[in-house]
């Protein structure tokens, strides 16, 4: 009987640790994922505004919220204004 108990408790951990390997596992490639598809549509954002926006107006051109920004600002006229993607290109909501 305390064999049986022992194999028990050990299958037991070992399935325990393979489920928080594997857990572990998926939500870091789930992270990534969405860090990853973040950056390329800040990149396209980036590159839409250079072909859209005045020499004066790309030397202005920031992230509005740290890295690989969906949103970044830059000045028109003295004045801040938004660019953003959306589904007719560029826009600011």
């Amino acid at each position: 009987m305390q064999t049986l108990l022992r194999l028990a408790r050990k299958i037991l951990a070992v399935t325990m640790g393979f489920f928080f390997v594997a857990t572990s596992t998926i939500m870091a490639v789930g992270w990534t994922a969405a860090v990853v598809i973040k950056c390329v549509n800040s990149a396209t954002l980036r590159n839409k505004a250079k072909k859209s926006l005045t020499p004066e107006e790309l030397e202005t051109l920031h992230p509005a919220d740290g890295l690989c920004s969906d949103v970044y600002v830059f000045k028109r006229d003295g004045e801040n204004q938004c660019v953003m993607l959306d589904f007719d290109g560029l826009g600011c909501g």
